[in-house]
Parts: structure tokens; sequence; C-alpha cells
């Protein structure tokens, strides 16, 4: 089975700026923030039906990063954290594309890291590192 990798652009000032904005959107942020939390409502009935518990659902992650926290405890919050701030991101920039599509993409990109490594990009700057640490 093929899998489809996509990708959005954002706005990075745009994305951080509603971190901590919870009393400072304008109007047009609160109608945005709206649909942020469909969305994150939208992942964690997914996460649910997979019988995945993180101890912090999407929302409520997304509320603490629109309050400008991230302090909840549990060693899998992270996870949540890391979704709400993507659909902050996804919700700040570009509609989304599609990179490309892979019969294996981990196993591509892997390889493809493997190259690039020898080649002296830093780890960090690897490709799977971006395209497979998000979500999940």
């Amino acid at each position: 089975m093929s899998r489809i990798i996509s990708y959005t652009t954002g706005d990075r000032a745009e994305a951080v700026a509603r971190l901590g904005a919870a009393d400072r959107l304008t109007g047009e942020q609160r109608r945005v923030l709206g649909m942020m939390r469909e969305r994150a409502a939208a992942t964690q009935r997914e996460l649910d039906r997979q019988g995945l518990d993180r101890g912090l659902t999407v929302p409520e992650a997304l509320e603490h990063l629109i309050e400008g926290r991230a302090d909840a405890p549990g060693e899998y919050a992270g996870k949540a954290y890391a979704q709400a701030l993507q659909h902050i991101i996804d919700h700040c920039g570009s509609d989304p594309g599609e990179l490309a599509v892979h019969s294996k993409p981990a196993t591509f990109f892997g390889l493809l890291g493997d190259r690039l490594r020898r080649h002296g990009v830093p780890a960090d700057l690897l490709p799977e590192g971006y395209l497979f640490s998000v979500t999940g």
C-alpha cells in the first residue's frame, strides 16, 4: 500500500503569535482558533477510536498552548502538544500539498538520510526527522 506524504508551510511569526495569546487574539484569530479546535477534536476522536490515551487530549493541549503553557505531566503529553502545535501551524500557512507518494516512505527517506549523513549533513537536518516525527 502506498502512502502520501503531505506538507504545509506555515508563517512562523503568525504561529508563534498565537502561543500565549489567549486574551489578545484578534477577531480573525478567534475565528481561526475555532477551526483549530474543530480539527483538534477530530484528531482526538480518531485517537480515542484507536484506544490511544496520552493523559492529555489534543484539544486540552491546544488550549494550553494558546494560554502560553505546555506543562502537563505524563510520558505522552508531548505528543498531544506536538499535534496541537501542528494544528496551529496548519492554520497559519499554506493549504496542504503533496510531497510524494511512496510504497515504503520510511525506507526511502531512511536510505536518503543515510546518504546525506555520509556527505556530512547533520542529523537534525535529515528528512526522516521532519517527515515522521510529529504524527502518531
